[in-house]
């Protein structure tokens, strides 16, 4: 059975992504109160991000403890993204040493205090989430630790070029009215202009930072049940009249088994591509390739913006992350595999 996934969907997870980075980077009272969550021993990984598992309990929790309004604007699915890319900042964290002391907590529990008229409203807020202050304190240094890695690696090498600026300003040059009527020179918006510019850079910053990270990691999802081919509505896409099949794979995925993809794949008259993510080499060439190239990449962040492993894009017009079944089961696979390329040849 195959899924039909529009490009619709994709455009409304890209929005829902922008506004889950600007949370990272800039911080929302409001996320921070999320209900302290009851961990349960983790019975089977929805999905591995390298070591580390998150469960359909984990992802549950999480996702159920959100504010309503940040329910309307993010699917499950995506959260789960989301989690995947906090697991992944906590961990390029741990490896650069970052860490948060008890001043820096307190301190930013003194400064999220002042938003309230008093302690007893702080407290009161803090009732009605449902949070206790020692969970607020383990998620504001999570938020520190994350801000931390940010300021240390990508962040300061974000520039606003009075150029830039310039530009800007002549864009919406008609907004800048002031309540008289009269034209507002760039001298006197230039500040809040850099302000805005610098947020888009740093959410795009982020974003690129958490495709590299995706890129060096193994996620591996593992839904236990069946994972279905998705079909979107691009065109087929050929090589010498062939339907292009590709699969992502990495040197350390322990689900990534071949085996069975190469044995359907060599029955049929198709272009096969075989890359190993975290190489950047072509498996089924002979000579060793150091990077996807530029179009291949180009193809990467359309079908897989996530950098999952295993996954599969066959002739751009199906997808699937992950195995068929959480045990490989290789039949199961194969017809899996055989009911798409069937429908492609």
């Amino acid at each position: 059975m195959v899924k039909k996934k529009s490009k619709g969907k994709q455009k409304a997870k890209s929005a829902a992504y922008t506004i889950i980075l600007a949370i990272i980077v800039i911080g929302v009272f409001s996320y921070l109160l999320i209900n302290e969550l009851d961990r349960q021993p983790v019975t089977q990984a929805l999905v591995m991000v390298n070591d580390e598992a998150i469960s359909q309990a984990d992802l549950d929790g999480e996702y159920d403890s959100l504010p309503v309004t940040l329910q309307a604007q993010i699917t499950k699915e995506d959260f789960l993204e989301q989690m995947i890319d906090r697991a992944l900042l906590f961990q390029e964290a741990d490896t650069l040493g970052i860490t948060v002391n008890e001043g820096e907590i307190a301190e930013e529990i003194s400064q999220i205090k002042l938003q309230f008229p008093t302690d007893d409203a702080f407290e009161e807020a803090l009732d009605n989430q449902g949070v206790t202050i020692d969970a607020l304190e383990g998620q504001v240094a999570d938020q520190l630790t994350i801000n931390k890695l940010l300021n240390q690696t990508i962040l300061p090498q974000i520039e606003v070029t009075e150029r830039e600026i310039e530009e800007y300003y002549e864009l919406n040059k008609g907004q800048m009215i002031d309540a008289e009527g009269n034209q507002i020179s760039v001298e006197e918006v230039s500040e809040g202009i850099r302000s805005v510019l610098y947020r888009q850079k740093s959410a795009d910053s982020v974003e690129v930072f958490l495709q590299q990270l995706r890129v060096n990691a193994d996620i591996v999802y593992d839904r236990g049940e069946r994972n279905e081919f998705l079909m979107l509505e691009d065109e087929l896409c050929l090589e010498d009249g062939k339907p292009i099949i590709r699969v992502y794979t990495s040197t350390t995925c322990e689900k990534c088994n071949l085996d069975v993809f190469e044995q359907v794949a060599a029955e049929y008259d198709v272009a096969v591509y075989e890359w190993q993510l975290d190489t950047g080499d072509n498996l089924v060439t002979r000579e060793i390739e150091e990077t996807l190239s530029q179009e291949e990449f180009q193809v990467l962040m359309e079908y897989n913006p996530d950098v999952a492993v295993p996954s599969y894009v066959f002739g751009c017009k199906y997808i699937r992350y992950g195995n068929a079944f959480p045990d490989g089961n290789a039949k199961e696979e194969g017809r899996a595999f055989r009911e798409i390329l069937d429908q492609l040849v």
